[in-house]
């Protein structure tokens, strides 16, 4: 794993690339950063130095630290290929920046990183600025997957221009292009299973509604219980969506999801989280309610982040392999550059066991 100061970097360069500090043009400033993300000063001070070394940054008495402006591709001849991924602050990121930057850097390519915050207006406008400056390949994250997209007419016109595009953690069926990603499916089966083997039977489930990932990890946890004869109640299993999600951490809003908790705690005695983010705060709410986990409850998710490993009890969780995404992600994108055909992947998960399971 990158160290600390490195993974900040990618962190705080991808938030740039998003256009998180627009408004200021101005970093957080080195206290902020260490709250923002639980890393001590020094941490906050080597990232910093990468990205003033990069020339992203500048440091000015008085006016704290600046982002430099940096001008969009304005050729099509250049050599640079534009990731485009849905949350640049989310934990997951990080390694899969770095891995799939430094790849392309050592094959002579720079890369635009942007963020759509799974937003359909962002990823129109980003793939309307491809159109109007292009760049020799996209890698890039679908947005809302498991919804009808409005922007694949600005597909359509990128793949007329010729431009190689490889999906990374989903897709668009529409568009048979070729996508990287985890076995969210095999997934969803190894955590319903890890489950069912610690002698739990009445499992439910909390996954996301409008990605594409979270439908698979349902289907592969329902496979798992189809196996042994039993079914999750449909009243066990409960969806939240992207505004959902930015209500909690941006709001602190958690009325939703201490609804799913109370009537989970009705019908089942252990669930599948979509993700380390849901499932480190849904712990919080049973512990909060006098719930012992994992005795009267059991929870195990998905992405083996730095949310698992919070307090006291630690989080079972499926981890995957960021990293390597981002490489293979960058290798395919050259390959399609080169006029070579790319064939999509399923990533493997590694199950970590912890002390909620």
């Amino acid at each position: 794993m990158p160290a600390k100061y490195v993974q900040l970097a990618a962190s705080v360069r991808s938030a740039i690339a998003a256009g998180d500090y627009r408004e200021t043009n101005r970093l957080p400033t080195e206290q902020q950063l260490m709250e923002l993300y639980q890393v001590s000063r020094q941490t906050v001070r080597s990232a910093l130095d990468i990205l003033t070394k990069e020339g992203l940054i500048t440091r000015r008495q008085g006016s704290g630290t600046v982002i430099l402006e940096r001008k969009a591709p304005e050729k099509p001849g250049n050599n640079t290929v534009a990731i485009v991924i849905s949350f640049a602050n989310s934990y997951i990121f990080p390694a899969l920046l770095m891995e799939c930057q430094q790849t392309l850097l050592e094959n002579g390519f720079s890369a635009l990183v942007y963020g759509t915050d799974n937003q359909f207006e962002k990823e129109r406008k980003i793939l309307t600025q491809l159109l109007e400056h292009p760049v020799q390949g996209l890698v890039i994250e679908g947005t809302k997957s498991a919804l009808p997209n409005p922007n694949l007419d600005l597909y359509e016109k990128l793949l007329a221009t010729g431009m190689p595009i490889v999906f990374i953690h989903n897709c668009y069926p529409e568009l048979n292009l070729p996508v990287l990603r985890d076995d969210d499916e095999t997934g969803g089966y190894l955590a319903a299973r890890h489950l069912l083997e610690k002698g739990h039977t009445r499992i439910g489930g909390i996954f996301k509604l409008d990605d594409r990932q979270g439908a698979l990890r349902y289907s592969g946890m329902m496979r798992a219980l189809r196996e042994r004869n039993l079914l999750s109640r449909e009243e066990s299993v409960f969806w939240y969506d992207t505004n959902q999600r930015l209500t909690l951490l941006e709001q602190g809003d958690t009325a939703w999801l201490e609804f799913f908790a109370e009537k989970l705690r009705e019908t089942c005695t252990a669930a599948v989280c979509y993700n380390d983010e849901i499932a480190s705060r849904l712990l919080e709410i049973l512990l909060t309610q006098g719930v012992k986990v994992p005795r009267d409850f059991a929870i195990i998710s998905f992405d083996n982040s730095h949310y698992s490993s919070l307090g006291t009890i630690g989080l079972t969780s499926l981890a995957p392999d960021p990293g390597m995404l981002g490489a293979l992600g960058a290798q395919a994108i050259l390959s399609r550059i080169r006029g070579e055909p790319v064939s999509g992947q399923k990533l493997p998960w590694k199950l970590v066991q912890r002390k909620s399971t």
